[in-house]
This record gives C-alpha cells, structure tokens and sequence, in this order.
C-alpha cells in the first residue's frame, strides 16, 4: 500500500519527495500527505523548495522561513525555501570562507557561478534540504520540490558540489594549514560530509520518491525521463500517483467532449501502468471544489491513504 511506503520503519526519520511537472498537484498531496503524517502521532515537518510558495494558500495560514507550527494539527511544522534569504545565509557566507583559503581556482569560480547567477538556483534548495536531511527533530520530512527538471537540478546538484569542493581542499589543506586557516579548511569539510551524509540519506531505504502526473502524453513522457535520470545517479522512484482523473459515472452521463476526454485519460493510464509496472501506481480523482484547507486535505489524504477519522495510515 502507498501509505506504508511513507512511514517511518525502526525508528529512522522518513524522507518523502513530490516531484513532477509543474502543475500536476504537489504541493497539494504532499500537504495532505504531511497532515495525514501529523495525525497518525509522527512530527511531520512539511518543506517547501517550489517558487510559487502554494503552502500559505493550500493550509490558510502564512509559512515561514523557519518551522512554522500548523494551527489545528498537531505535530505538524512547514517552511517555505525563501531562496535570496538561504543566498544571503548560506552561499555567501561559503563562498567568503572559500575565497579566503582559496583566492582564486577554476573550481572556486565553477561554484561562484551557481550560487550567485541567478536567484532562484538550485544551491539555495539544496542548502535548505541539506540542513534538514540531517536533523533528527522530526519522524517525517515531506518535500514538495520545484516542477519538473529543477527538482532533478536541487537534487542532483550536491554530486557536483562535492566533488568540487574535494577538489578545492585538497589542493589548498596544506598551506591553509601553514597560513593559519585550518578553521577554514575545517568548515569546507564539514560542508561536504553533510553534503555527503546528505546524500546518503536520499539514495537509502528512507528515502521515498513519489512521480505525479496527469494522465497526458507530456506528463507521461516527461516522468519516465525524471525516473530513468534519477535511477542513473543512484535514486529509486518508489510511486506514481495519477492526479485528476475524471470520474466515470460523471463522464457516461455526459457529453462527447468529456466521455472523449476520459477515454484518452484512461490511454494514458495504462500506459503508464505498463510502462511504470514496477512501481506502487495509485489513481486519484479530480476533486470538485479546490483543495485548501485542512478540512479539504484530510479527505484527499483519506482517499489515497485510507486514513480513518484521519487518525491512522498504512495497511
């Protein structure tokens, strides 16, 4: 079942990431996973690295930066990835250690460039995922990650990060040490190995990673390529969930248009179901009114859960 894939086995903290198209619902299931989570008695904190901040509407209460209490469920926390404040806090604040050990290297500028070309980079994510792939405050992390390509980019940027800057102490530890600047060096290496540890967690049996997509030709193709990448950097795709999908009764007592429509939806299923035979495949209906709300979620996650009175997932 697709809720015992999301929870936490022998006492290890849970990771779980939303990843797909832009579009195609995540943020919305990843926060109907997260109350689900909370409920159930884990201390679930939700993670946002998506631009568009969905979180304040979809739960009705501002998020912050920081773990921000959810009013009216208990155990859960959520934060919104503010991109130019992990800039300021985090790549700058590395890239002034790096340049006072390291002046001036190919590598130095390689990583000046990431961090600072564009404001909404994928190094400023992956700091904020970074720092909280290493806590142990909570039993669940849920991620709703950045659509499409930029969420394989957050992921999969710290294999580049770390090896450059393998690179960089290595060819500087000895006259840093000779200088006086072994504290530097020192925080440098431990940049990697919670990079590295990082890592670890996200390529291990506690990491879940979820695909969505509608039941279209274009979300289709574009999961199968985020599976077959993620699978070449040493990441498992656990599930798929197919978001909106039309209702049958609703389509036989109506028109063309949208007996058509289902029709094609139902291809696309079995596509995927053929395609994706491998993974937990689920199937989730388009809702009638907009999910926000806590309310609103608790039935979505009860539907793909099989949570009673919103107290227990799992099978």
């Amino acid at each position: 079942m697709l809720g015992d894939l999301i929870l936490p086995k022998n006492g290890q903290v849970r990771f779980v990431f939303f990843a797909g198209k832009g579009g195609v619902g995540k943020s919305t299931l990843s926060a109907a996973t997260a109350v689900s989570l909370a409920d159930a008695g884990y201390r679930t904190l939700l993670v946002s690295t998506d631009l568009q901040r969905s979180l304040d509407d979809i739960l009705e209460q501002p998020i912050g930066v920081t773990p921000t209490p959810i009013d009216g469920v208990e155990n859960l926390w959520a934060l919104d990835t503010d991109v130019k404040q992990s800039i300021a806090e985090h790549q700058l604040k590395q890239i002034a250690v790096m340049e006072n050990i390291m002046e001036s290297m190919p590598e130095l500028d390689y990583i000046k460039q990431h961090y600072t070309s564009s404001p909404c980079c994928e190094t400023a994510s992956w700091n904020r995922m970074t720092e909280f792939m290493n806590t142990t405050d909570y039993d669940v992390l849920v991620f709703d990650t950045a659509p499409g390509g930029h969420s394989l980019e957050t992921i999969l940027y710290p294999l580049k990060q770390a090896k450059s800057l393998y690179t960089m102490i290595e060819a500087k530890k000895i006259t840093a040490e000779l200088s006086g600047k072994e504290a530097d060096v020192a925080l440098l290496e431990q940049i990697v190995r919670e990079s590295e540890q990082a890592m670890r967690l996200m390529q291990s049996d506690q990491t879940r990673y979820i695909l969505l997509m509608h039941p279209r030709r274009l979300p289709l193709f574009e999961s199968e390529r985020m599976l077959e990448t993620l699978g070449e950097h040493g990441f498992k795709v656990d599930a798929l969930l197919i978001n909106e999908i039309l209702p049958t009764e609703e389509c036989e007592r109506s028109t063309p248009f949208f007996q058509g429509l289902r029709a094609q939806q139902e291809h696309y299923v079995r596509e995927a179901e053929k395609r994706f035979a491998h993974l937990t495949l689920d199937k989730i209906l388009l809702c009638p009114r907009e999910v926000i709300g806590l309310d609103a979620l608790r039935a979505v996650s009860g539907a793909l859960y099989g949570v009673a009175d919103g107290v227990a997932i799992g099978g």
